[in-house]
């Protein structure tokens, strides 16, 4: 994104999130710009590195991506839509991947997983309308929203059929 320096001056990126400060990051610029102009061609390169954050076997640190999106959803909740519920959808989804990502790991942390839960609770009317295109997602989202340990058992299933499958 090019944006004018003064539009930037007091937004920084947020050094407790460790995954998600990057949308956080944009969306409050964009709120602050107050519009957006498309370029159809590529002026952005992302590196994955194998070292990368990304890459990183899940570990607490992996909550910070569903309290990103939460904060972010604080930020747009008044706005008009697309914008508000592709974000909340987002929220949702931010929830249930931390989630089943997390809950099998022997790293746990259980007042954290309760404020997954919480806001996964909270947002889970948005898990209904994620796009047909994202039905493992949807699916995730509605599990940690409705039936959270039912979920993980399942979602451990799952992995553990697919790793018979390779």
């Amino acid at each position: 994104m090019l944006t004018h320096r003064e539009v930037l001056q007091d937004v920084r990126f947020d050094p407790a999130l460790f995954y998600g400060e990057d949308a956080l990051f944009f969306v409050t610029e964009f709120l602050k710009a107050g519009s957006l102009a498309f370029l159809n061609c590529p002026l952005y390169a992302y590196l994955e590195r194998p070292s990368s954050a990304v890459r990183q076997e899940p570990s607490l640190r992996f909550y910070t991506a569903a309290l990103a999106w939460e904060q972010i959803w604080q930020l747009v909740k008044g706005q008009p839509d697309p914008f508000r519920s592709t974000t909340e959808q987002r929220c949702v989804m931010s929830c249930a991947e931390v989630y089943f990502r997390l809950v099998n790991q022997p790293e746990r942390d259980s007042e954290k997983e309760k404020m997954l839960l919480k806001t996964a609770k909270l947002h889970r009317h948005a898990a209904w309308e994620i796009p047909p295109g994202n039905q493992s997602q949807k699916l995730q989202a509605l599990m940690v929203s409705y039936c959270p340990h039912l979920g993980a058992k399942a979602w451990k299933l799952v992995r553990w059929v697919k790793g018979l499958k390779n």
